[in-house]
């Protein structure tokens, strides 16, 4: 089944409250990701094992092993602390996708999918300090275990990327979408990608406490600055991608 790009219910306030709760006992758990206050709960590919740019952005190494010993680390801790909230999270991708919940796995081998956590700064508040991206974080990963063969073009296979909104300061959260395929935006010279990027207008998706946003990653995307009160509630987000491989969707981060 196509993936479109939408916001889709997954749990009441009730149940997000309670997972937000059982986030903040695991607080020594929780890795400061910046200078003003973003944190994750479990390894994330994007950080752990990223790209030279990401790498650079954040001032992080650009080692697939630091991602492993991370994941053997926390995914134990993820598991046993949000096992309901994985369980549900493949029965709501299943019915979305198309597919039996049995087709939709997690590996020993990947980051469970984790937590953001933004606290309140004022920096948060500033576009240009959310940078424009496409998801392509299984790059640095080998995927052999989950099936991959040698060589296989990761680019080609199906992606899925999602995040659900745990919850939300008072100015509230979103994404900003924009109608340019990674498959095209590699294809243009930078000059023309400039032109192509100024006539483009980025579509803005408004998060909601409880909604899971799915889409696939390949759409360049940017997250919406807020503007943070001193003392606002964390910004908490479950994130997580998923790989189709073999005939199975492989959920990680």
């Amino acid at each position: 089944m196509p993936l479109t790009t939408g916001l889709h219910a997954f749990a009441g306030p009730g149940s997000c409250a309670d997972w937000v709760q059982r986030l903040q006992a695991c607080h020594e758990h929780w890795f400061r990701r910046d200078d003003h206050g973003l944190f994750t709960l479990g390894a994330a590919a994007y950080l752990d094992a990223p790209d030279g740019a990401t790498a650079s952005w954040f001032g992080v190494p650009t080692s697939p092993v630091h991602y492993t010993a991370v994941v053997e680390r926390l995914n134990p801790l993820l598991w046993s602390t949000f096992a309901d909230l994985y369980g549900r999270l493949r029965q709501v991708l299943a019915r979305h996708l198309g597919v039996a919940a049995s087709d939709i796995v997690y590996s020993e081998h990947k980051a469970l999918p984790g937590f953001h956590i933004h606290g309140p700064h004022p920096a948060y508040g500033r576009q240009s300090n959310h940078v424009p991206h496409f998801d392509r974080p299984y790059a640095a990963l080998d995927w052999r275990p989950e099936g991959a063969l040698e060589g296989c073009d990761l680019d080609g296979l199906p992606q899925l990327s999602f995040t659900l909104t745990l919850q939300l300061p008072a100015a509230g959260g979103g994404l900003r979408i924009w109608p340019l395929l990674r498959s095209e935006a590699v294809a243009l010279p930078p000059a023309e990608l400039k032109v192509r990027l100024k006539g483009e207008h980025a579509k803005q998706v408004d998060y909601a406490v409880g909604s899971l946003l799915l889409h696939t990653g390949q759409e360049l995307h940017q997250i919406r600055p807020w503007v943070a009160q001193p003392f606002d509630r964390e910004r908490i987000t479950l994130q997580g991608h998923g790989l189709a491989i073999a005939g199975r969707w492989i959920l990680y981060w």
